[in-house]
Parts: C-alpha cells; sequence; structure tokens
C-alpha cells in the first residue's frame, strides 16, 4: 500500500502501507522530459483521429491491482483509472487483452488507448506516454525459498545465482539493463510456476512486484513457503501510461491532475486497500 503524505508515518508503516518519495517523483519528471522531444510526432499523429472512448486495459494475471476473473478486468489499478475517468467526464471501455505481452504489443500498436498502471522504463517509454502522478509504490522484490536465504544488500549479490522472472516484466532504475549484462534469469509464463521453479530449487530467487508476489502466496496458502528479502531491488512506482498511437492523449493532463487529486485526497490508498481486502476475502473463501 502506498503512503500519500497524510497522517504519522509511523501508523502507516504498521499498517504496511508504501511510501512515495518525492525524490523518485523527482527522477522520474527528469526522466520523462527527455522523452518529450522523441514522443512529440507520434503524439501529433494519435491526436488527428477521434477518440470515441477511452479503451482500458491490464495485464489479466497480477492480482491485487489488476485480474481477470473469467468475465472482466477487476483490481485496484482497474478502478482507479476509471474512477478518474468518470471524474473527468470522458467515455470508456475496460477491454481484457491477456497478459502482459500481449497487453504492452496492444499499447505499442494503438490496439488499446490505456494501461492502467505500470511501471516506466526506457525500452517501454518508445510507445507509451506516462502519466506524471505515482498511482502505486510496488517495489521489485526478492523471493527465495524459506531456509534458502541469502545475504542480499545489492544487486552485485545476485551474481552467480538463478533467477527467474515473468514474462514481460521490467523493473527500471537501471537494474534492467544490469541484469542483461550481468545475471542468469529464466523467464516463466505464470506468476505459479516461478513460485513452484523457486520450491524445487530450479532456481535460486525470484523477481517480482511485492503485490502480485504477496497476492499469490495468500491465495495459494503458501507464505510459509517463501520469503521476501529486503532491500527491494529498485525503488521504482507505478502510474497510468497512454499509447503514443491513441487518439485519446488529449485526456492525458486532465487525468494525470485527476489522479494527482485523489492521491492527496487519500482516495489512491482507500481503493488499494480495500481491493486487498477484497482479494484476501476471496482467497480465504477458496481455500475454505
Amino acid at each position: 500500500m502506498i503512503d500519500i503524505g497524510t497522517g504519522p508515518n509511523e501508523a502507516r508503516r504498521r499498517r504496511g502501507i508504501m511510501p512515495i518519495h518525492m525524490d523518485i517523483v523527482d527522477c522520474w519528471r527528469s526522466v520523462l522530459l527527455a522523452c518529450v522531444i522523441a514522443s512529440g510526432s507520434s503524439c501529433a499523429v494519435a491526436q488527428q483521429r477521434e477518440c470515441s472512448q477511452i479503451i482500458v486495459t491490464d495485464d489479466s494475471d497480477y492480482s491485487p491491482l489488476h485480474w481477470y476473473d473469467g468475465k472482466s478486468l477487476n483490481g485496484a489499478s482497474i478502478e482507479i483509472a476509471t474512477t478518474a475517468i468518470k471524474a473527468i467526464q470522458a467515455p470508456f471501455l475496460v477491454r481484457f487483452v491477456g497478459p502482459l505481452e500481449r497487453v504492452l504489443q496492444a499499447g505499442k500498436d494503438g490496439d488499446v488507448d490505456l494501461i492502467a498502471s505500470l511501471r516506466p522504463t526506457p525500452e517501454r517509454m518508445k510507445y507509451l506516454e506516462f502519466n506524471k502522478a505515482p498511482v502505486f509504490a510496488n517495489p521489485p522484490t526478492l523471493y527465495v525459498a524459506k531456509g534458502h536465504e541469502f545475504i542480499y544488500s545489492g544487486w552485485n549479490d545476485l551474481i552467480g545465482r538463478r533467477g527467474g522472472m515473468t514474462a514481460g516484466n521490467q523493473f527500471g532504475g537501471g537494474f534492467d539493463d544490469f541484469m542483461k549484462k550481468n545475471l542468469t534469469i529464466e523467464v516463466a509464463q505464470k506468476t505459479y510456476m516461478n513460485f513452484k521453479k523457486l520450491e524445487l530449487g530450479r532456481i535460486d530467487y525470484l523477481i517480482a512486484g511485492y503485490y502480485n508476489a504477496e497476492g499469490y502466496l495468500l491465495k495459494s496458502s503458501q507464505q510459509s513457503k517463501f520469503v521476501a528479502l529486503k532491500p527491494a531491488v529498485v525503488n521504482t512506482f507505478s502510474t497510468i501510461a497512454f499509447s503514443k498511437r491513441s487518439p485519446c492523449l488529449k485526456y492525458q493532463q486532465a487525468l494525470d491532475t485527476q489522479i494527482g487529486i485523489m492521491r492527496d485526497q487519500g482516495v489512491l490508498d482507500e481503493i488499494l486497500e480495500r481491493n486487498i481486502r477484497l482479494y484476501r476475502d476471496v482467497a480465504e473463501e477458496v481455500g475454505n
């Protein structure tokens, strides 16, 4: 969960709320400015077409932030995006696309307009326009099998070990380049596949978004089998991203402003906490 800067920090730590640090926000603003010139021409082309409705989507297997229940996309990311869109009185449609790789391709091709929450990285910035206002602090976290912990203080401690990640994931903060050059990483299509490989000793660690990993472990009643190492791999956040091919980019500034208002009012925290409780209740029902 995220800290929007209201209320005592210690109380928020006890509740497990993740803070969004302003130095991260400032860093993101600097990165965004570097992409303005490169993105200008594609934005202009997109805005020449009409926007009848904002097509919203996200990864179908990233609970409790976003997931597909067989009928529709649900989760905190979807609720935050659609709540903000309603507030600016724009038309929208939530569309199921599939796993993250398909979602990213749909954004690249302009088949969807908006991805509800996504970590900004240089590669993704080539075809997506990221909002400035942070939505979630969802730090990439290292998970290991219980009893197989190792000392971790930084990226170099991962060299020589076998790692795992889910297809389509990028982590930002320079870690992706470090990973390609220095680490041995196996890619699996689903979160459960990675945890199974970890349990069987086929990999030594798994890199996963904190909320997604904790949601899976809760649902599968496997919290006692795995341990999250600290510190986080990188301190990054997720935000709304528009396709550069989208004709609905005209709504980006208004939507960014609205997300900032919702954050300052505590609405983002409320939505996130409610969806975590909802997902926990569903997981407990399945477990019983």
